[in-house]
């Protein structure tokens, strides 16, 4: 990301503003950036990520670089696939 660390901090905020209602004013912050790093899952995963989904109901879906791949291609598929799933469930809710 080209943009400064102040600039990602205030995408933060807000973001936290935004999402959770949350006005914060950090004491300390820390950015660290590593542009040629690849990300990589932490033992147990796999078993997060089963144990999340099981806990959902079929007519929300989560998709996202955090669950199954880490690419774009991996989350374009992984969006598609949670879409697909959750039209499917709320077509044979209503179906009932």
């Amino acid at each position: 990301i080209r943009a400064s660390d102040d600039e990602l901090l205030a995408w933060a905020i807000a973001d936290l503003s935004t999402v959770f209602g949350l006005a914060i004013d950090p004491v300390d912050v820390c950015i660290r950036r590593w542009p040629d790093a690849m990300p990589q899952y932490g033992p147990g995963h796999l078993d997060l990520i089963a144990e999340l989904r099981a806990g959902l109901p079929p007519t929300l879906a989560v998709a996202g670089s955090y669950l199954d791949g880490i690419g774009v291609p991996a989350c374009i598929g992984a969006a598609g696939r949670a879409a697909t799933g959750a039209i499917r469930a709320v077509e044979s809710a209503v179906a009932r």
